[in-house]
């Protein structure tokens, strides 16, 4: 019995030695690996602060040499500011070589990059060479920004490497976070140095904008990654960071980049606003790092203190013994209960999340003090409670009763409950129970664990709402719109009920914003939205798709076709109502209408997009019959929509398969009877229906945005032809034109850049515009015209007589020849068109204009023309307008 005894308090003393012993070993080892991770993950914070700096400075100082090499610094801005950098930036390298020099030991234990510092040393150490080319200007743009772009290549790839290292290192700590956004600084400095090279070129770069667009697309690209994977944290410091205004203006500097609105005025003050926007997610990464080396610090510091704490353990492990040995009566006699605590303990003790024990009936026994946090209930206030005590109401009965079935079946249940706190405030919490079993498998207690997580659903709902709504309105955007119109069509179709589709287009907006300024086109919009969601009840929804577009969802709750049109027409009318009212933004009083297409579905739809397609076709109908109405989709228009469709569609086989041609229209010298030369008609070559003549496709081309392509196109089958065949005729080859491109002086430079290509005589080319076009953009047309004519191009007026052109408008225009319309030649012999031929040409005289006269099919015509000594013509009495090989043909012989 003694031994036995023994035995007893041998085993007895022997397991708490063995475990105490292995605890504290343990918890040394984790303490010291704690400490040492912490170290090293404070060095990899302060290296990456060095290669962050690095990377900054090295993007200021591209961006500014970008600067001094495209432009004229007539004011030594840009020189001063540049040197100034360069010292920064020098200073920040030997920084980043000091701080390596000092660390090398750890730097290359840990991470193995020795190869990488060795090459990034060896690239800077080409900085004075790129200098020195930069300041004499021997260096283009694109090498300039390739040297630069390089090292910051290498620099963010050294920073990903650390990033990697350091999470699998230690998990709280994220540096992918700064990574990411510097790879968004990165481009946006690129785009920086891009835009304002592109803002001072004479003529901008298709190639360079393409490289501006994927700047965009990469800075979007790791901004959306940063958004969906960031830590809380770094969540916080870029939402308290980032000035989302500033990132507006950068965004409206890159619509009118590719507007070409923006002048040379412009270029310094983007690159200050780019710059101040680079500042920012500077400052974002900055923060991050700070916290990180903060933490590390404190990680640091407490695995410290849990070293001298083990130590100072070990000497009350004998202590420990003795006392054991005098309680150990005792705790023979409460060995029972103990077990039971210590099994519940073993769940409780440590834990960082919000815990609550209950009995087997539910009832509270334990909470830690993380719960007392969260809940804001003290223990003393809930021991004996349900947890009922926090219920928020916002779960139904048979959401708890499915808790508790799976708790009692499983076991264990797990996921999102919303509480309230003893404040009344209401939360999300993530929650998991676990029922706690005795030998025989009857559950004797509950166990609860949960997190409050309402901040991270509060910036879920807000990234949610962001990305679905309009940031100037506030209106669900086109995204939202999409979305709940394609469950709209499903419950109509179910239902059987009728809806309708309104796309509303704010009539001669951009009007607004030439004379008043943006800001005020702005607030205008906010305006109409106010104006619009007063007409639609709460289950209608309102969007802006677009600068001046926007959509109403409109449930009729009618199964009538009649009622529905009825109801429809009502809110439609309300709505052109409300928006054609005076409005008083800031200091004026604007009155503006819209035009409105409506469609109705979903009768006989298939998918959404012809809801959308339908309506925007009525609403262009709309503005066809005069503006501030609506129309309804109807057959006529669908048929409509699907002839142009399918001219769309084989236009865009046409373009890829050079099937657009331009023919020759001979102009004859009356007196000379020879050719003096040509216009240029465009015809379509279509491989199954044959010629095909503009009216039946231009329209369309037009939508399509072709005109200008098909203009240039024109151009250098003009100029080769000059350059071949010049000498063959004394006159010109006439080119087509319209008021939208000869408004555009981006369009002119490039039609002038072609020209300069071929070193033709530019007084054999001639470009002809519509009498009835000349009241668009009059200005700024003349304007244009002037700068082609100073080149030598020629200028005609077509079809004169059918439009609004005035004697005052002749006086102004700067023109060569007037083409007189084909009507009056075709109808002279009524008495009045023969006045009326006659006075156009006496008044052309007078300005000394040249005059064409064009559809010239019969003798007597060309008689009558010889009489009033007109001297040039076209028309089917010499040539139809033929191919360029018989044109060619016909001159040559």
């Amino acid at each position: 019995m003694k031994n036995s005894f023994k035995l007893q308090i041998f085993i007895i003393f022997f397991i708490p030695t063995v475990v105490l012993i292995h605890f504290t070993a343990t918890y040394v080892s984790s303490k010291y690996e704690t400490m040492q991770n912490s170290a090293y993950s404070y060095i990899n914070a302060k290296f990456t602060k060095k290669l962050e700096e690095l990377i900054h400075n090295v993007q200021i100082e591209r961006g500014l040499s970008a600067g001094y090499i495209t432009t004229v610094d007539l004011k030594g801005n840009i020189e001063k500011r540049l040197l100034l950098q360069r010292k920064i930036t020098d200073h920040s390298f030997r920084d980043f070589t000091t701080f390596i020099a000092i660390n090398s030991e750890k730097i290359n234990n840990f991470y193995k990059i020795e190869y990488y510092i060795k090459e990034i040393v060896q690239v800077l150490s080409q900085f004075e060479t790129i200098r020195e080319k930069v300041d004499k200007k021997k260096i283009s743009f694109e090498d300039e920004i390739h040297f630069y772009t390089q090292i910051n290549k290498k620099l963010l790839h050294v920073i990903y490497i650390l990033a990697i290292k350091s999470k699998r290192n230690d998990p709280l700590i994220d540096l992918l976070d700064v990574y990411k956004i510097q790879e968004m600084k990165e481009y946006a400095g690129i785009e920086r140095a891009s835009i304002f090279k592109q803002i001072l070129s004479t003529h901008p770069s298709q190639k360079l904008d393409e490289q501006i667009r994927q700047s965009i697309l990469r800075q979007k690209q790791y901004k959306e990654e940063f958004l969906a994977t960031a830590t809380l944290l770094d969540l916080k410091i870029y939402s308290k960071t980032m000035d989302e205004k500033l990132f507006i203006k950068i965004k409206n500097y890159r619509k009118k980049l590719f507007q070409r609105i923006l002048d040379k005025q412009d270029s310094l003050k983007w690159f200050d606003i780019s710059t101040k926007y680079i500042n920012q997610l500077k400052i974002i990464t900055d923060q991050m790092l700070q916290q990180y080396q903060k933490q590390m610090q404190t990680a640091y510091t407490k695995s410290k203190n849990a070293l001298y704490i083990a130590a100072f353990l070990w000497v009350l492990l004998f202590i420990s013994f003795v006392v054991l040995a005098i309680l150990l009566l005792r705790l023979i006699n409460r060995q029972t209960k103990m077990m039971e605590d210590l099994r519940i303990a073993s769940y409780v003790f440590n834990a960082k999340e919000a815990i609550t024990i209950t009995d087997s009936h539910g009832k509270i026994l334990r909470v830690n003090g993380a719960f007392t946090k969260i809940t804001g209930y003290t223990e003393k206030e809930v021991i004996g409670q349900n947890p009922s005590v926090l219920k928020s109401g916002k779960h139904d009965e048979s959401f708890y009763e499915q808790m508790w079935k799976d708790l009692h079946i499983q076991g264990y249940w797990h996921g999102e409950i919303y509480n309230k706190r003893k404040n009344g405030d209401i939360y999300a919490e993530q929650l998991s129970i676990t029922a706690i079993t005795d030998t025989d498998g009857n559950v004797t207690h509950f166990i609860a664990q949960f997190l409050d997580v309402s901040e991270l659903k509060q910036a879920q709902d807000e990234a949610l709402y962001q990305a679905n709504h309009d940031f100037l309105t506030q209106l669900p955007n086109r995204k939202l719109m999409m979305n709940r119109l394609k469950k709209e069509f499903e419950r109509t179709k179910e239902e059987q009920s009728i809806d309708a589709f309104f796309f509303i287009d704010i009539d001669g907006f951009k009007k607004i914003n030439d004379l008043y300024g943006h800001k005020v086109g702005d607030d205008l919009l906010v305006e109409i939205a106010s104006d619009i969601k007063k007409c639609i009840k709460e289950d209608d929804l309102v969007s802006r798709i677009s600068g001046d577009e926007f959509c109403v969802i409109l449930q009729t709750n009618q199964t009538d076709k009649e009622e529905a049109l009825r109801v429809s027409t009502e809110v439609a009318t309300q709505i052109l109502k409300n928006i054609s009212l005076i409005k008083k933004i800031g200091r004026f009083n604007i009155q503006i209408s819209a035009s409105m297409g409506i469609r109705m579905f979903p009768e006989n739809i298939t998918d959404i997009n012809e809801i959308i397609n339908g309506s925007d076709a009525a609403m262009y109908k709309a503005k066809e019959q005069g503006k501030n109405q609506f129309v309804f989709f109807d057959k006529r228009l669908e048929s409509k929509m699907k002839e142009i469709l399918i001219i769309e569609n084989e236009l865009k086989d046409a373009v890829t398969y050079d099937e657009i041609k331009f023919y020759f229209q001979p102009k004859i010298d009356i007196p000379n009877n020879k050719i003096y030369g040509a216009e240029l008609l465009i015809r379509w070559e279509h491989p199954e229906k044959g010629i095909l003549y503009p009216g039946y496709f231009l329209d369309v081309a037009k939508d399509m945005q072709l005109l200008p392509k098909f203009t240039k196109q024109a151009l250098h089958v003009s100029c080769d032809f000059i350059k071949r065949y010049g000498d063959r005729f004394e006159g010109t080859l006439s080119i087509n034109t319209n008021s939208s491109e000869l408004s555009d002086s981006m369009h002119i430079d490039e039609l002038l850049s072609i020209i300069k290509e071929y070193g033709i005589d530019e007084r054999k080319l001639e470009f002809e515009i519509l009498e009835s076009e000349l009241i668009h953009d009059f200005d700024a047309v003349i304007k244009n015209i002037k700068k082609l004519k100073n080149h030598g191009i020629q200028f005609s007026i077509d079809d004169f007589g059918t439009g609004y052109s005035s004697i005052s408008y002749l006086e102004k225009l700067p023109v060569d020849t007037l083409k007189i319309d084909r009507y009056f030649i075709q109808n002279i012999n009524e008495s009045t068109n023969k006045d009326l031929v006659k006075m156009i040409i006496n008044i052309a005289r007078s300005f000394e204009f040249k005059v064409v006269i064009e559809g010239v099919e019969k003798e007597e015509q060309l008689d009558l023309l010889k009489e009033y000594r007109v001297r040039y013509y076209q028309g089917f009495l010499f040539s139809k307008a033929i191919d360029e090989k018989s044109f060619t043909k016909m001159i040559t012989q």
